[in-house]
């Protein structure tokens, strides 16, 4: 018989038994010579019929990984691409901005009263929204007015209370909306409330705004709080998993990753100037580098031995910008950028063919 054993739905020890089997069970009357040919052929054909089908999935993971590559270096050329168009044409490109800042100026400086009756209006059609759309929103327009109202309510959550208690509130209401927010998105398993909860909540840790077109912007005042806070986050996105309504954990999660990975790189590059009333010292950016890179590098980590993308699509992206801003403190010019990129390029082909071959072995394992 035309038996393969390097590869297959059996593998070579559980064909060496099978095969050995039949023969003891011929030898021994229990099975006459036909059924054991009947037996040996369909087991033939069985085995090319799966020696096909895995082939098939081979030529698949090629063409999946040839789509990953090509989708990727064509993202990067158009974003390069696009920048360098909007460099060439700066002008332009100003005055376009300039005039959608005067027009949102404009929309900004409404009084206060109007912006109170604003975030009552908003507040009501987002509630409405999310129970008379609940079942349906993910998956049609509903989605955008309620990311609309979202950030209606955003601001507005940012000039109301300035105008209610006259520039003396220490923002906590910036935190019990955020806190409402997230909470009724919860109750009702609608993403975008709990979105804008989280980003309601991390704006009141930056614990400062300042006043920039009439408007607050808020700004991160202290990175090094949301290391603690990023960590809580985590936390209770892995208790909502295995607890509560796995539908937030891709907000929680997202979000405490975000803030991480965002306070580590701001630190990275300007260091922490200290903080005497929460007792801490100035600490160098040098640390903070290492810290990147190890949180980056463990998150790629656990995020390909459990299978959780965000993880290691965090951790690869805010890698990947950790040692393209370390390469540039050293290098400068065109010709490092260059060399930085088709080194980069190179080693992410490397990668890619060595994930490609780990996905082939693990076919060959399960099929």
């Amino acid at each position: 018989m035309g038996f393969r054993k390097t590869d297959g739905w059996v593998e070579a020890k559980q064909l060496d038994y099978l095969l050995r089997e039949l023969a003891r069970s011929e030898a021994d009357g229990r099975l006459s010579p036909e059924l054991r040919q009947e037996l040996l052929t369909g087991l033939e054909l069985e085995q090319e019929r799966r020696r096909s089908e895995l082939a098939g999935l081979k030529e698949q993971q090629k063409l999946r990984l040839g789509r990953r590559l090509l989708m990727f270096f064509g993202s990067g050329a158009l974003a390069l691409g696009l920048g360098f168009f909007i460099l060439d044409h700066y002008d332009w490109f100003s005055s376009v901005f300039e005039f959608i800042r005067q027009l949102v100026d404009i929309f900004l400086r409404m009084p206060p009263q109007v912006r109170a009756l604003e975030l009552l209006a908003a507040t009501g059609l987002l509630f409405w929204v999310s129970l008379s759309r609940r079942e349906s929103l993910e998956k049609s327009a509903w989605v955008f007015v309620c990311l609309g109202l979202a950030g209606l309510l955003f601001y507005d959550a940012f000039v109301v209370p300035d105008w209610l208690f006259g520039g003396s509130y220490t923002h906590w209401e910036h935190l019990l909306a955020g806190v409402l927010l997230f909470g009724w998105g919860y109750r009702v398993s609608l993403r975008t409330v709990m979105y804008a909860g989280l980003i309601l909540t991390c704006g009141w840790l930056g614990g400062g705004t300042e006043y920039d077109f009439a408007c607050y912007v808020i700004w991160m005042k202290d990175p090094v709080l949301f290391l603690p806070f990023s960590a809580c986050l985590l936390t209770l996105g892995a208790w909502i998993e295995r607890y509560g309504n796995k539908y937030a954990v891709a907000p929680v999660e997202i979000t405490a990753l975000l803030g991480l990975f965002l306070a580590l790189l701001i630190l990275s590059i300007g260091g922490y100037d200290g903080h005497p009333s929460l007792g801490l010292g100035p600490v160098s950016a040098v640390w903070f580098v290492v810290l990147l890179t190890v949180v980056s590098c463990a998150a790629v980590a656990v995020g390909i031995k459990y299978g959780r993308s965000r993880y290691y699509g965090f951790g690869l992206t805010f890698l990947s910008i950790d040692l393209y801003t370390r390469f540039y403190e050293i290098f400068n010019g065109w010709l490092p950028r260059s060399l930085f990129w088709l080194i980069f390029g190179a080693l992410l082909l490397i990668g890619g063919r060595y994930v490609n071959r780990l996905i082939k072995t693990f076919s060959l394992k399960t099929v």
